[in-house]
């Protein structure tokens, strides 16, 4: 793209930005000065020499290729603050979309936050049946039919049960000497075992002036690779996990912290009656002071 397409370019009051980047791509600033440095340097030999016509001739170009470096310059500033002002109206367009959508989104969330009260009834609904079947659990199993089985708590499903250890492999491991209560003979005084047959024999230990002879057997042994067993595990009432805080200021649906069922079964009369309350600020009162200002404008 030449200069003076890149001219015609500029004259349209719009275009597109790859169109812009192209041009600006375009534009070699480098370039033209140097072609005016050589035209220039041409001039200062013909000054020398004498020849008018030619010289005359020499800064015709050089004001041409002058002009051509102003008007690079000048287009560039021209692009540039076109490509400025389409990457603005982007950015904005894009910011205004995201505004527009978090209004959409955040209406949406408004509107699920005011049926928190009725979610909130329902999990107190939830703990009072979970209340009135452990205590009626309870009851049961403190006098439970003939070769009836003990009822589980209602929340059994949240515990987990023990594990016992768990054998993953064996591996085969070389075959050790050791003492008659199981004890492996330490390795530096294997060279001292005497054995006829390869699986019985004695370790011969110098004591004093004489020497001791301690029977040993030759074990056979395996690697094993198991996981640990684990102790079961118990989780504590729901209703002493939940908290519900109220949905305005100052109040709370349920703030956990309950664990026998009759007691949770009050908590939950006072729940119903903290949904129909009105919220109350709980900030400290306001201060009041006083103070003389100027109101003169002075």
């Amino acid at each position: 793209m030449g200069l003076a397409e890149i001219l015609k370019l500029t004259r349209k009051p719009s275009n597109p930005r790859s169109e812009i980047v192209t041009a600006l791509a375009e534009l070699d600033i480098d370039a033209a000065e140097r072609e005016a440095a050589d035209l220039e340097a041409q001039r200062r030999r013909l000054l020398v020499s004498g020849d008018d016509t030619a010289l005359e001739a020499i800064e015709v170009k050089i004001t041409a290729a002058n002009r051509a470096i102003e008007r690079t310059l000048a287009l560039r500033e021209e692009l540039e603050a076109r490509l400025a002002g389409i990457d603005a109206e982007t950015a904005e367009a894009d910011r205004r979309a995201r505004y527009e959508q978090a209004v959409s989104i955040r209406a949406a969330g408004e509107k699920a936050l005011r049926k928190y009260p009725q979610i909130a009834r329902q999990l107190l609904d939830l703990l009072e049946t979970l209340a009135s079947a452990e205590i009626a659990i309870s009851a049961a199993n403190a006098d439970r039919p003939e070769g009836s089985p003990e009822l589980e708590s209602v929340e059994a499903m949240r515990c987990l049960p023990a594990e016992p250890r768990e054998l993953l492999r064996t591996e085969s491991v070389p075959d050790a000497w050791c003492y008659q209560d199981g004890d492996r003979v330490d390795p530096g005084l294997v060279a001292g075992i005497v054995s006829t047959d390869g699986r019985t024999g004695f370790l011969q230990r110098k004591e004093g002036s004489g020497q001791r002879d301690i029977a040993v057997f030759k074990r056979r042994l395996e690697r094993q690779v198991f996981n640990e067993a684990r102790a079961p595990y118990t989780a504590p009432r729901l209703a002493g996990e939940i908290i519900l805080p109220g949905l305005f200021p100052g109040t709370a649906y349920w703030d956990g912290f309950v664990d026998d069922p009759h007691a949770i079964l009050a908590r939950v009369v006072e729940a119903r009656e903290d949904l129909g309350a009105p919220g109350r600020d709980p900030r400290a009162p306001r201060n009041s002071f006083d103070r003389i200002v100027p109101v003169d404008g002075i």
